[in-house]
């Protein structure tokens, strides 16, 4: 058990960077939306870009 929890905290440590952008682009669309239906949803299109073009962007072993 404790191996299991070792394993997941390894994990969150390494990915924390990639889940507080998900977490702050998910607090930015929902405050668009509270604003309105049409500026949260360019809001969502405008992150789903950013998000779009960040997976686009080789990794360092694909490099060179």
């Amino acid at each position: 058990m404790q191996t299991k929890i070792l394993r997941l905290l390894g994990w969150l440590t390494a990915n924390s960077a990639a889940l507080i952008l998900l977490a702050g682009f998910g607090i930015i669309a929902g405050a668009s939306f509270l604003i309105g239906l049409i500026p949260g949803l360019f809001t969502l299109g405008g992150l789903l870009v950013v998000l779009a073009i960040i997976l686009f962007i080789p990794g360092p072993d694909e490099r060179g």
